[in-house]
């Protein structure tokens, strides 16, 4: 019994929308959201300028070089889009916030340093 090409094909790796879950999942991984007043939209903040920038340049890559980027379709998107989320998260565990960035700062008025009024001087002066 002689086998084919097709009983032999290697399993499938992740589809589409299970990276854009696996995705999501690691933005949730960036502390900046526990802090954030909305941390819905801290995630989508997270996790939509990656994959809008993997879009945009993988759209362009697309304009330029059609038959190969239709070969390499969603495998490019997605490393691209990997690449860039990745650093995206890491980067508040590497350089760490404040306690809360997010928190209202106390105002304080400015000082004025306190200078000797004119009228001040000319009194003391012996003229």
């Amino acid at each position: 019994m002689q086998t084919t090409a097709v009983d032999q094909a290697a399993p499938n790796s992740l589809s589409f929308h299970h990276h854009l879950m696996a995705m999501g999942l690691v933005a949730w991984a960036n502390p900046l959201i526990y802090y954030h007043h909305s941390p819905i939209r801290a995630w989508l903040g997270t996790l939509l300028p990656p994959l809008v920038l993997a879009l945009g340049a993988y759209g362009l890559y697309a304009l330029l070089l059609s038959k190969r980027a239709r070969n390499a379709s969603p495998k490019s998107f997605l490393i691209l889009g990997w690449a860039l989320l990745i650093p995206l998260v890491t980067n508040p565990w590497i350089n760490p916030p404040p306690s809360n960035p997010y928190a209202p700062q106390a105002q304080r008025p400015a000082q004025v340093p306190a200078l000797p009024s004119l009228l001040t001087e000319l009194d003391d002066s012996e003229w």
